[in-house]
């Protein structure tokens, strides 16, 4: 059982699962730069099939329905876990780049632990 009054250093190791924190670093922006690669191409595929929508409605089908929910899925998948990873983190937990406290880190928790699943 964890205590309330405990500070979060002891709960999480410094640098997490790297060695130095010039790894975690790098760690932090490749995952902040894939996850706006991935919202970038999601938001294209949702915006072709929201113009096609705006044309003419009969005209989607079931398959570009699925992949315009995929695609906001992924959207706040990659913008909540990805992009804002490491600045949801508790400040006090002395990871690179953590900012948050731990109603930001249950945020990012409620994105992450449904969507694994989806």
């Amino acid at each position: 059982m964890v205590d309330e009054d405990m500070p979060l250093s002891t709960l999480y190791s410094p640098y997490s699962c790297f060695e130095t924190p010039a790894n975690e670093a790098l760690n932090a922006l490749i995952s902040k730069s894939t996850a706006t690669l991935s919202i970038m191409g999601s938001s294209h595929i949702l915006t072709l099939v929201c113009m096609k929508w705006k044309e003419n409605r009969s005209s989607i089908d079931p398959y570009q329905r699925i992949m315009a929910m995929c695609s906001v899925y992924d959207i706040l998948y990659s913008f909540f876990v990805w992009f804002m990873g490491t600045w949801m983190v508790p400040s006090e937990a002395g990871w690179v780049g953590a900012a948050g406290n731990t109603a930001t880190c249950a945020v990012q928790g409620l994105f992450n632990t449904p969507m694994l699943f989806g």
